[in-house]
């Protein structure tokens, strides 16, 4: 006679826990949130947005008189990260002849005693060799939308790559900038900008405002906590 001992793990993969910890997230944020006083967005189940960026006849702006902008799109939710893409302005209502671009960001999405937190952030792939650290070469890429004036027809969209090349012992970054346009082709770019960067916080053109690196599994990430926004529901 002999004992047979049956062992069962009842460990929960962590891609299954991730994956209904999106799927929570994605329900609960559901709806029309707003972040006074100048910006809304509608989540909707066929996972798709809708946001508005409203700018006032403010006295102290001085690139925006007043403008209404709306933009309709695709949103993931995956890994707790919040990806607004495949967007296009559907509507464009101003009193002047003024533009918006809007580039493809990342947003690091939570909520806190009923607020919604976005924190955007992009991602960056290594192109170089040293991959921990700025000093390389690295790209970003994404869709982008804009608008150059009052009627829709002028609105167009695209996708962008930009490359930076930062040299260890210079105060200069080269920045090449590739954009497609669907009313004007592609676009090339290519530019020197000053930074500094005293670990984890980079400066790019004397910017006060201060951009958080990390890097992380062979990538390197910009969190611009700065822009984080906090939405209530309506």
């Amino acid at each position: 006679m002999f004992t047979m001992v049956v062992t069962i793990d009842f460990t929960i993969p962590t891609n299954k826990l991730q994956n209904e910890v999106d799927i929570d997230l994605r329900q609960k944020i559901m709806g029309l949130w707003k972040s006074q006083p100048n910006y809304s967005i509608s989540f909707y189940l066929d996972s798709t947005f809708i946001d508005s960026i409203y700018f006032d006849d403010i006295s102290d702006t001085n690139y925006y008189n007043y403008g209404l902008f709306v933009r309709k799109g695709k949103y993931i939710i995956q890994n707790e990260i919040l990806t607004l893409t495949d967007f296009y302005f559907d509507k464009v209502t101003v009193k002047s002849n003024i533009g918006m671009d809007i580039e493809e960001k990342m947003f690091k999405v939570s909520l806190n005693n009923g607020v919604l937190i976005l924190t955007p952030f992009k991602l960056f792939y290594n192109v170089g060799q040293k991959k921990e650290q700025l000093c390389d070469v690295w790209e970003t890429r994404g869709c982008w939308c804009g608008s150059s004036a009052s009627i829709i027809e002028e609105n167009f969209i695209g996708t962008y790559l930009k490359r930076y090349t930062f040299q260890k012992d210079s105060v200069d970054f080269y920045l090449y900038e590739k954009y497609t346009h669907s009313l004007e082709g592609t676009q090339e770019y290519k530019s020197y900008q000053k930074f500094s960067f005293n670990n984890p916080y980079l400066y790019i053109d004397e910017n006060e405002n201060k951009i958080r690196v990390e890097f992380k599994n062979d990538n390197m990430y910009w969190n611009y906590d700065y822009l984080t926004m906090y939405l209530f529901k309506d």
